[in-house]
């Protein structure tokens, strides 16, 4: 199952860099979790509204969103990708590429979770 989750992680990223957000989303089992950032972004939905929720929160603050991809390290339920979060401010159209992970949690053949762990902001 670990090589079926890789693949799964990695067509969630192409469609996370290519905005497809449709695509993104039908890799989630139904009652998949998205977290944009650490729990300091301050991220609350409903279930029945995190995905509207996940990307409005993205959209408020930034733009150009790209995951970069360095290393990856898989478990049995879990993979994380070592990376840049690539974005573009939309206050000030400052460029920002952050070392990040990125986490996707999976169980029966879908991504269940997603997060996003940002080391710092550096522009």
């Amino acid at each position: 199952m670990s090589a079926e989750n890789l693949v799964f992680a990695l067509r969630a990223i192409e469609a996370f860099n290519t905005g497809d957000r449709e695509g993104f989303r039908d890799l989630f089992a139904d009652d998949g979790n998205s977290i944009p950032f650490t729990a300091e972004s301050n991220f609350d939905a409903s279930p029945d509204q995190a995905w509207e929720s996940f990307w409005s929160y993205l959209d408020s603050g930034w733009h150009g969103l790209r995951i970069e991809h360095a290393e990856t390290h898989v478990q049995a339920d879990s993979i994380s990708i070592i990376g840049r979060f690539h974005a573009t401010l939309v206050d000030d159209d400052e460029t920002v590429a952050s070392p990040a992970t990125f986490i996707f949690g999976f169980a029966g053949g879908k991504i269940t979770e997603f997060q996003i762990r940002l080391a710092a902001v550096a522009a």
